[in-house]
């Protein structure tokens, strides 16, 4: 029996292939994760969908407010996905550019295994979220937001920055090895 994900409103942005020649699908307005197909075109279902967080008093005032009051609240969704691509591993790399409160926690790329868990290694001084330091004011104003990534079969990942227009590089450890606008080489993780 075929199985098609029937969504009115399909709009893939993105696809990448693995080894095992699955599919997964980046899609405009999809917040459920990557759509996964298998090597026959079947969708088999989502991977990676990013953890709901919320507030704990906000959670408790909607379980006593009224119809008309929960209208008027944010629902508790999952962001989306702002693109993909496949390391030499066939892992999934991902960034989200779209995230609510401190961009320190949001882990705006993620690396994720078959099962869809977040397992990039966080190990820098700095977690990889870009620029470290931002303003509030101005044309470029905000922490960084990927919008695309690379991987290289060294284990060292490039995420471009859609705020300033910079490109970041970390290595395997999740060390920042240059933001490449500032052409700030070390020669020790390329």
């Amino acid at each position: 029996m075929t199985k098609t994900y029937t969504d009115a409103k399909f709009l893939p942005q993105k696809l990448v292939v693995d080894g095992a020649k699955r599919i997964f699908a980046q899609v405009q307005n999809v917040n459920k994760g990557f759509l996964e197909f298998d090597d026959t075109g079947d969708f088999t279902g989502f991977v990676g969908a990013s953890e709901v967080t919320y507030d704990f008093l906000t959670y408790l005032w909607k379980l006593v407010a009224t119809k008309e009051q929960r209208a008027q609240m944010d629902l508790f969704v999952p962001t989306e996905y702002s693109n993909l691509c496949l390391d030499s591993e066939d892992f999934i790399y991902a960034t989200i550019s779209t995230f609510d409160g401190a961009v320190e926690s949001a882990e705006p790329i993620r690396k994720l295994n078959a099962k869809g868990t977040d397992i990039l290694v966080r190990n820098g001084y700095n977690d990889p979220y870009g620029d470290l330091r931002y303003t509030e004011k101005g044309e470029m104003k905000g922490p960084s937001k990927f919008v695309d990534i690379c991987c290289l079969s060294n284990d060292v990942y490039y995420a471009l920055d859609n705020t300033k227009g910079r490109i970041f590089a970390y290595d395997f450890q999740g060390i920042c090895c240059m933001p490449l606008a500032d052409m700030v080489i070390k020669p020790d993780c390329l």
